[in-house]
């Protein structure tokens, strides 16, 4: 699903940004987000959402392909975001879109390169976790063809105590990442790793 954001602010250094927006609404973890870049205005630069923590905020990170550079910092201003499709290109230009030549690029080498083809990589930040034990759930932006993948969740804390997540219930679409804990108090982030087994 394509649409529209308006980017007021940026946060962060290279490779991950946190973006302040007008709005969030319609934005989902793994979407593409097409930004102007810092000091270029004439091109933006596509990037991807880690995660959607409120209606303001999206968390995204720069990377053209695995092991494939970066494009460089995003800046406020117009921009767009789109749900990658599974076969790659994206077709359904948003009027007004900026940038769209950089998002057709985007999803070209998403088709050539296969961001999504055997690894998939994001973050859950704590407010994604409820229940106890604490657990959240991944969601694929673009399934796997099967469930024959690896997830590996790590945790990362603030030192005063140490976290030991484990993966539930895998499907082609996600997993379920179980804290193994009832209490949150020092966990900064659980980074999430999902390999095609045999890759």
């Amino acid at each position: 699903m394509p649409g529209l954001l308006v980017v007021q602010s940026v946060a962060g250094s290279t490779p991950d940004y946190t973006l302040t927006v007008q709005s969030s609404a319609g934005v989902v973890s793994g979407d593409h987000v097409v930004a102007p870049k810092l000091a270029d205005s004439t091109h933006g630069a596509v990037y991807r959402v880690l995660s959607v923590p409120d209606g303001f905020t999206i968390v995204i990170k720069d990377d053209r392909l695995p092991g494939g550079g970066t494009y460089g910092p995003p800046t406020s201003g117009r921009s767009a975001y789109w749900t990658p499709t599974s076969g790659g290109m994206s077709t359904s230009k948003v009027n007004s879109t900026p940038y769209w030549g950089d998002v057709t690029e985007r999803d070209l080498l998403l088709l050539e390169g296969g961001l999504d083809a055997s690894t998939k990589t994001g973050k859950l930040i704590p407010s994604n976790f409820s229940g106890n034990p604490k657990r959240a759930t991944v969601t694929f932006a673009t399934p796997f063809p099967n469930a024959q993948y690896t997830p590996l969740p790590a945790a990362w804390s603030d030192g005063s105590r140490s976290f030991s997540p484990t993966p539930e219930s895998k499907t082609a679409s996600g997993f379920i990442v179980n804290l193994n804990a009832n209490n949150l108090a020092g966990l900064i982030e659980v980074n999430w790793h999902a390999v095609v087994i045999g890759e």
